[in-house]
């Protein structure tokens, strides 16, 4: 063997010895490469499943202010309709209360009030200025001249007595019981 076949079989095996480590070497990138891209792609994933979890939970929770928003409308309307239920009951009360003011058995109805009451001539008894026709009913009623006055917060009716000496006023309006059941009703009593 000359030193050219010695030169030559030593760059062949040179060689096949390169080209088998570029060959090991491309591999071994290859898998690497492969192994880069899935776990990118695995870390990519991961971001998204992260976003997407996220974006549902914000998702959530805007429908939850969303529906609590939507609740307080319902709660608002039904009790602004149970107000004007109120309001139109309590209306439809005082316009009868008050054509009951119209008829004779009213004047009857202020004897009531005052049947048991103590009065004498230093009693005030407070009327509203319709209801002033009848001092002299109240007064031969009770036996006893007292003073009356007009008492411009009576809007409906009945009448109020004051005793100076003991400073008492008494209240039995008609306005008064209406206002207390007002408030009964608006404590006590639930629209369904």
């Amino acid at each position: 063997m000359n030193e050219n076949d010695k030169l030559n079989g030593f760059i062949v095996a040179v060689n096949t010895d390169i080209n088998e480590s570029i060959a090991k070497l491309i591999e071994e990138a290859n898998q690497r490469r492969y192994e880069i891209i899935k776990e990118a792609k695995d870390e990519a994933l991961n971001e998204s499943y992260i976003k997407i979890k996220t974006e549902v939970k914000n998702i959530g929770s805007k429908y939850q202010i969303l529906l609590s928003k939507k609740e307080q409308e319902y709660k608002i309307k039904v009790l602004k309709y149970k107000e004007s239920l109120f309001l139109k009951i309590f209306h439809n009360i005082e316009q009868k209360l008050k054509e009951f003011t119209q008829k004779e058995e009213y004047k009857e109805f202020l004897f009531d009030l005052i049947k048991l009451e103590e009065i004498d001539e230093n009693s005030i008894i407070y009327l509203n200025s319709k209801d002033m026709k009848f001092q002299e009913d109240i007064i031969k009623f009770k036996l006893v001249k007292c003073s009356f006055e007009v008492d411009n917060s009576i809007k409906i009716g009945g009448l109020s007595i004051f005793y100076p000496q003991k400073s008492i006023l008494i209240n039995k309006t008609i306005d008064l019981k209406l206002e207390e059941q007002k408030k009964y009703f608006a404590n006590n009593y639930k629209f369904n």
